[in-house]
């Protein structure tokens, strides 16, 4: 079975009711069940959220080699990893939160086959699938309310501190916008700001996201 086959299934298969978007007090319903202790809650809050993981890649341009279900699946071991560390004190959507957290992840796997610059490139590849697969305008319906960029940037970094070095710790928040004035810079800037040499830049990326990435698998089979 072709790639393409194989994401168009997929897509269809997230068209199902039960993958259907929540609205904001059944997130917060679920939300409160899973802090409880409840594995259907989390699992209920996973499904309605897989197609906002599709969304994500609408940022990136996919090196037409790589498997597009292969970068789905870090994108959803990212949304997990997002919903299992959200804090019910934080008023934002749930989606809002984690697409750091998916972004992460795919920005790990793609660096892995050192075809993209990073994250939020042109997309063209993506609007490819987009168009071929005659998604429905529908499809995604994400929402901001209650988004709070600052907020959500604090958790991560405080969250990173505890698994990186001072330096990936710098060049990850600059390379995803974490910090003031929370704005994405390619690496090229990231070095400049930095004062390194664009290599030594990829290499403490690259570094501080596999970390990451083996952080989130440890955690979500714990």
């Amino acid at each position: 079975m072709s790639h393409g086959s194989t994401f168009e299934q997929y897509t269809k298969e997230l068209s199902q009711p039960k993958y259907k978007p929540l609205s904001y007090a059944e997130e917060r319903s679920l939300l409160e069940q899973y802090k409880r202790g409840s594995e259907a809650a989390f699992n209920k809050l996973v499904l309605a959220h897989l197609r906002f993981v599709v969304y994500c890649l609408r940022d990136y341009k996919l090196p037409p080699e790589i498997d597009v279900m292969d970068i789905i699946q870090e994108g959803n071991l990212g949304l997990m990893k997002g919903i299992k560390r959200f804090d019910l004190s934080r008023k934002c959507r749930v989606f809002t939160y984690c697409v750091h957290w998916i972004r992460c992840n795919v920005s790990c796997i793609l660096t892995k086959h050192n075809k993209t610059s990073g994250i939020l490139d042109t997309g063209i590849n993506w609007e490819m699938l987009e168009q071929e697969h005659k998604l429905d305008k529908g499809f995604f319906q994400v929402s901001e309310e209650g988004y709070e960029a600052s907020e959500v940037a604090e958790d991560i970094v405080e969250y990173l501190s505890e698994i990186l070095t001072s330096k990936e710790l710098a060049v990850i928040s600059l390379f995803f916008g974490l910090k003031p004035p929370y704005v994405v810079r390619t690496l090229q800037e990231v070095g400049s700001m930095m004062h390194m040499h664009l290599v030594r830049i990829h290499q403490i990326r690259d570094k501080a996201l596999e970390k990451l990435r083996k952080e989130t698998i440890s955690e979500l089979m714990r």
